[in-house]
């Protein structure tokens, strides 16, 4: 058996990467026999903890970068506002 995690980020386009993959598969192998109930769940359970925490770092990689481009594009924002502010006066 195998636990397959897949997703597809569709990122705005200002933001950079800096190499991140923005489609990616994770799979882990469960290689205990289903009929022994008990060594195929502990399994299945390192499989699903190892998936959460490899999912964990990528999302956190790309939330990380997603917010950075949005802070820069708030501050370029809020600085032309200041601009006009000041061509107001």
């Amino acid at each position: 058996s195998t636990l397959t995690i897949k997703y597809d980020l569709k990122p705005p386009a200002t933001v950079n990467a800096g190499g991140l993959q923005a489609t990616t598969t994770t799979a882990a192998e469960i290689t205990a026999d289903p009929k022994d109930q008990s060594q195929y769940y502990a399994e299945l359970r390192r499989a699903v903890l190892q998936a959460k925490d490899t999912l964990g770092e990528e999302l956190t990689q790309w939330r990380d970068a997603v917010g950075k481009a949005e802070l820069n594009k708030e501050t370029k924002k809020s600085l032309k506002e200041d601009d006009e502010d000041e061509d107001e006066d």
